[in-house]
């Protein structure tokens, strides 16, 4: 299964946790429909047009987190607009707390960098895709999750991805992992001095239909420092070679 694989980056962002209320949380990868919203952007799709071409029967999608991230709270000022004549300010402000993500060592000492990994049944899509991503070009621009956390892509190349029977074996996962397909999570390190690794679980969207509507969410679990998830699945994983590198990955999906 041929697979397009390319990098978004950028000094901080914020993905917005769809179950949060008026604080703005914000998970530290971007869900599966953040990733196919920035995919439509960058193919020149108009919002809300292309839920149905991104859904989980057609697109295959799997994100790795690049660089350690963390999180960090900051209350922002908007505007109180409930009507055209508020726009000058006159109503005040309201203040909103939100959380950001930024490299580990703060904002200004690195970049956040998600890897993401996408194939697709229609093979012209593919190959526009490539295309624009070849000439570092993009239709709309790319924003990490709001407007204020502008980002940019990196070419990484065209893979051949193939599925691999690995249910009996431990095996490193680079990439966040939906928690239904896999059978058991080893919390063992790789060998002696090797980096802790910090499991987190959520629950993410990964499907849309029309007029927004959820209809597929899953439990993952990541490691926000950007290793492997060792675990062993259920159903066979998949598997490409980057740099003469073999890397395992499991596509974000709500099914089983």
């Amino acid at each position: 299964m041929k697979t397009v694989v390319f990098e978004v980056r950028g000094s901080f962002a914020h993905f917005r946790k769809f179950y949060a209320n008026s604080t703005s949380l914000s998970y530290e990868f971007p869900p599966r429909t953040t990733a196919c919203g920035m995919i439509a952007a960058i193919l020149g799709l108009e919002r809300d047009s292309y839920y149905e071409l991104m859904s989980e029967e057609q697109a295959f999608v799997c994100v790795q987190i690049m660089e350690p991230v963390k999180r960090m709270s900051q209350t922002v000022n908007y505007m109180w607009v409930k009507g055209t004549k508020d726009l000058n300010g006159s109503a005040g402000p309201m203040q909103i707390p939100v959380e950001w993500v930024t490299n580990i060592d703060g904002v200004g000492k690195g970049e956040v960098g998600y890897r993401i990994y996408f194939s697709h049944r229609d093979e012209a899509l593919l190959e526009k895709l490539s295309s624009l991503l070849k000439e570092n070009q993009t239709y709309y621009p790319i924003y990490l999750g709001l407007s204020e956390a502008l980002g940019h892509v990196r070419w990484i190349g065209e893979f051949e991805l193939e599925h691999a029977d690995k249910s009996d074996e431990l095996i490193e996962i680079v990439t966040v992992c939906p928690i239904e397909q896999l059978q058991d999570i080893s919390y063992v390190q790789a060998g002696e001095g090797a980096p802790v690794r910090k499991y987190m679980r959520d629950r993410i969207p990964c499907d849309f239909a029309a007029e927004r509507r959820l209809t597929g969410v899953a439990q993952v679990i990541y490691e926000p420092n950007g290793h492997p998830v060792t675990a062993r699945v259920k159903h066979g994983i998949y598997r490409l070679r980057i740099n003469d590198e073999p890397l395992y990955v499991l596509p974000l999906t709500s099914r089983e």
